[in-house]
């Protein structure tokens, strides 16, 4: 086994061959920090280093000194990126592993049953590269542990942060991510299969709500089914729709056994493109699979991809989402805006672009990763104990 090997077999720079491709993309497989091809990583590195210092039910700890305190945690909750009104969506709306919701008038959100079984194991895949890798650490400390298993392909391996150099063919570039997320399900494919129940690949600038989206996921798990599930957000597309890789998608078992043997082989093998996500739901719709939604009882959607501010704010009259919101209120229950659109259990923000979003939006969830004394810790720690006094 190649991620057993000793730290000088795997810098051995003696071999030629080591350092040469040995199979076909997209199963080519990952290379150590010395270019060496046969690195299969351990996709629990990231949640180990985080419960060498914490508790399971302990989230990261900014440090006082950290270049980014000041704008994640001394600044009042609703005057950075999140927004005014994309805060009430984040504290007022969203529940961290909440019950499920259910439709109203009928008793309101009932219990998941996570309590009564185990919760499916859930390997989290991003797609990056090493300019990248300022947010992969900040994802890495916010949420990024959390995951059964944690893996980012990318340019450079760093065990540290669960980065993984995976090539691809073709070149490194945004125009060219099909080549790249199929070589990260050849990746998975022959490396992790079994190991998980649940796969899940978004981008890097993505905040993963890691417990709603484990709640959501053992709704619909069903160990002893052999049926392939594609899950995420629809989108349409002419008169059918497919699974929008902003808030990533979800594969289950079969689904990333069929997609790699059946349609890998014959669907777009060469072709250079970054709609990754349309390709992959054209590849499942050959075979006869197609994306489920993730929308809940009540109609509101789990999987938005986009950020707190514009999803309250935006009125769904002009531009690429008027047809989205459209659909959605179509096939979901009527038309919803704003905080009405989505889910007490949605999986998270899209389009956090920078280290300092991907904290920011982790504090406003999370202050308790805030300095005690800090304006975030105090003011949202404050509001919480008065909504909870309050529902009492």
């Amino acid at each position: 086994d190649d991620s057993e090997e000793t730290e000088d077999e795997a810098t051995d720079g003696n071999d030629p061959d080591a350092f040469k491709q040995p199979r076909p993309h997209p199963h080519a497989g990952a290379r150590y920090p010395n270019g060496k091809f046969g690195y299969v990583a351990d996709p629990t590195s990231v949640r180990k280093r985080h419960l060498e210092i914490y508790s399971e039910e302990e989230e990261w700890k900014m440090p006082t000194d950290h270049e980014l305190s000041e704008y994640c945690c001394e600044s009042p909750p609703g005057e950075k990126w999140e927004g005014t009104e994309g805060l009430k969506i984040i504290t007022e709306k969203v529940q961290i592993g909440g019950p499920t919701p259910m439709p109203e008038g009928e008793g309101g959100a009932e219990e998941d049953g996570s309590d009564t079984k185990d919760p499916p194991k859930v390997l989290c895949l991003l797609y990056s590269y090493e300019k990248n890798h300022d947010r992969i650490e900040a994802v890495a400390n916010t949420w990024g542990w959390k995951c059964d298993g944690f893996l980012v392909a990318s340019t450079l391996t760093n065990e540290t942060i669960g980065t993984v150099d995976l090539p691809h063919q073709g070149e490194e570039a945004y125009d060219n991510m099909w080549q790249k997320t199929r070589s990260i399900w050849g990746y998975v494919y022959d490396n992790y299969l079994n190991d998980y129940d649940y796969f899940w690949l978004g981008g890097d600038d993505f905040y993963l709500i890691v417990e709603n989206l484990v709640n959501y996921l053992a709704t619909v798990h069903d160990p002893d089914s052999e049926e392939p599930q594609f899950l995420g957000q629809q989108i349409p597309k002419g008169d059918s729709f497919f699974c929008g890789g902003g808030p990533g998608y979800v594969l289950n078992k079969k689904a990333v056994t069929r997609i790699v043997e059946d349609a890998f082989p014959t669907c777009h093998p060469d072709t250079k493109i970054s709609a990754e996500d349309r390709f992959l739901s054209s590849c499942f719709d050959q075979i006869g699979i197609q994306c489920t939604s993730t929308a809940d009882a009540k109609g509101q959607q789990r999987f938005v991809g986009m950020d707190p501010q514009f999803i309250a704010t935006y009125k769904a009259d002009r531009g690429y989402f008027k047809n989205v919101w459209e659909f959605w209120g179509k096939n979901h229950g009527g038309f919803k805006l704003g905080i009405d659109l989505v889910s007490e259990q949605m999986n998270g923000w899209h389009n956090l672009r920078y280290p300092a979003f991907m904290i920011r939006i982790h504090v406003m969830h999370h202050p308790e990763s805030c300095p005690a004394d800090s304006i975030v810790a105090t003011t949202l720690m404050e509001d919480l104990i008065h909504k909870e006094e309050n529902e009492g």
